[in-house]
């Protein structure tokens, strides 16, 4: 049978028939057709032919030129389509050079302490572990590295727990209750009355005025921001539990990573020694520390002397929150640090739908707040330890107190401000505020 050209692109060949009927016919070899029809959930996503060569005896011939009618920018085109039907659902699409492709949900490595450890003992620990990789000491070194660092975290973020407890905490709540105790004992009778003439001649007034519990508002806004902070953490801690847990099991360590045609490397299964080094190791002491650095901020906060105090307290102890990070950019190499920015734990799932996904997220997140919120109301009102509910007592007395001795000695209306027409820029000097020599007033009065 003499070979036929091959077909252009587009040309359709006849229709595929019964193999029998494929055979040389005439001495003269005939075109295979084929339909390819690509299907989703919601119907035929694409469709197109494909035409082979067949031999005489209606076997393709495997030398023989294969005539593809648009079938190889169909597959592309279709794999693009999927891929954006699949984003527009909530759901990551991954492809790996080999061609397989994955639907799923992807979250990304914490880049911080955290994620380079989980990234060592998913991928360097189980290359060391497995006996048919062999062991380079650019593994061995990535994989000390990671761990110590985490190590280091953990030390350094539980160290600064107990030290500020011991030597900032307990100090400024003992400091707080010793001007409350005093503000009872000075300004209130042995029956509990208060006193106006000995608040009047109180000389700690604008000392226990300052202290943040006094400023409910104030104060209940500090304590919200810090908590969202910390649930900040023990929602990424939380996070990190559930989609541990949701990763397939695997028996060996053999392909628990996948790497896509971009190059970057997902976890799609793990062992269960894995998993257990990664809940111990990662997820228990990132939980632990933001339950103590939540306890121990609120305590700090509600024991501030002063309102300019309470702002810089919360800077400081987010020090506190942002070690795991710090050691991170300092510590760790640019490669690697891509490398855990590039790794991702990826969840094969079937697609469903991104409103429900997306209500999904929205309710965690709503259930989040509404504890941020019931945590802080429920500190300040019935858990902390550092003065009594009475405190509001000093808080009504104190609001005169503030309004009249702490306001700025010169202000500038916005009615002052209009004289600039009149006046020129001598409106805006403020030299009046502020005179030279004691005023006669204060000379009767001496």
């Amino acid at each position: 049978c003499a070979p036929l050209p091959p077909a252009r692109l587009g040309e359709r060949g006849p229709p595929l028939r019964h193999p029998s009927t494929l055979a040389c016919r005439g001495g003269r070899p005939r075109w295979m057709s084929r339909e390819i029809t690509v299907t989703s959930s919601e119907g035929v996503v694409a469709q197109d032919s494909t035409r082979a060569l067949l031999s005489g005896d209606g076997e393709k011939d495997p030398e023989a030129p294969v005539a593809v009618t648009g079938s190889t920018m169909a597959e592309t085109d279709v794999n693009a389509q999927m891929a954006k039907k699949a984003k527009d659902m909530g759901m990551a699409v991954r492809q790996s050079p080999e061609g397989h492709v994955r639907h799923g949900s992807e979250f990304r490595l914490p880049e911080d302490s955290y994620g380079a450890a989980m990234l060592a003992i998913v991928k360097e620990v189980n290359e060391i572990q497995d006996p048919q990789t062999p062991i380079t000491i650019a593994c061995v070194v990535r994989c000390i590295f990671a761990v110590f660092i985490l190590v280091v975290n953990v030390l350094l973020q539980f160290s600064c727990v107990y030290f500020i407890e011991l030597f900032v905490v307990m100090p400024s709540v003992h400091n707080v209750q010793q001007r409350f105790l005093d503000f009872h004992r000075m300004v209130f009778d042995s029956d509990g009355n208060f006193d106006h003439q000995a608040w009047e001649d109180y000389s700690g007034k604008e000392g226990l005025c300052q202290v943040a519990m006094t400023n409910k508002a104030f104060y209940y806004t500090i304590l919200l921001l810090w908590t969202v902070s910390c649930l900040q953490e023990f929602r990424t801690a939380q996070r990190l539990v559930v989609n541990i847990s949701m990763i397939p099991h695997a028996d060996s360590g053999t392909g628990i990573i996948d790497e896509d045609e971009d190059g970057e490397q997902s976890v799609v299964a793990i062992t269960r020694q894995l998993r257990w080094a990664l809940y111990l190791a990662i997820c228990l002491p990132k939980i632990v520390i933001s339950f103590l650095l939540t306890r121990l901020g609120l305590r700090w906060l509600s024991a501030t002397h002063s309102f300019e105090d309470m702002v810089m307290n919360a800077i400081a102890m987010n020090f506190v929150v942002q070690i795991d990070e710090l050691l991170y950019h300092f510590a760790l190499p640019v490669h690697y640090r891509n490398q855990v920015a590039g790794t991702s734990i990826f969840l094969e799932e079937e697609r469903g739908s991104a409103e429900e996904a997306e209500m999904k997220a929205y309710k965690r997140s709503f259930a989040y707040v509404l504890t941020a919120v019931l945590i802080v109301v429920l500190y300040a009102e019935c858990i902390q330890d550092v003065l009594p509910s009475s405190v509001q007592q000093a808080g009504a007395i104190c609001h005169n107190f503030l309004h009249a001795e702490l306001q700025p000695i010169c202000v500038r209306t916005w009615s002052e401000h209009l004289y600039v027409f009149t006046r020129g820029l001598s409106a805006f000097e403020t030299d009046h505020c502020y005179p030279y020599g004691q005023s006669v007033l204060e000379e009767s009065a001496e």
